[in-house]
């Protein structure tokens, strides 16, 4: 088990425990929109196809760092170790699509 859940956790159930959290922190921040109305509010004059919905998860990430400060984590290591986490479960979802799809991994 793994924080009280099945040992196999994939990349889309992470990314709804994300967006449980986003939803939570949208209607705080961003005056009672959810998060698919921002992901579709382009920003004015972007040309990067920047949204709010991207300006709403930077804007969490950010206020979740200022959250490991106050509380005397080292933030930058935080933001360093998450995104190797990421990496790691990114490739790991990989491998496993491909022994899924029948490819021996290399």
């Amino acid at each position: 088990m793994l924080f009280g859940f099945a040992s196999h956790v994939d990349n889309d159930v992470r990314a709804e425990w994300a967006r449980n959290a986003l939803e939570v922190f949208c209607q705080e921040v961003f005056n009672g929109r959810d998060f698919a109305e921002l992901l579709e509010a382009k920003e004015d004059g972007a040309t990067n196809n920047a949204s709010d919905g991207a300006d709403a998860i930077g804007d969490l990430i950010t206020d979740l760092l200022h959250l490991a400060r106050k509380h005397g984590i080292d933030p930058t290591a935080i933001a360093r170790i998450a995104v190797a986490n990421f990496e790691e479960e990114e490739e790991e979802e990989a491998r496993e699509d491909d022994e899924d799809d029948g490819e021996q991994p290399f």
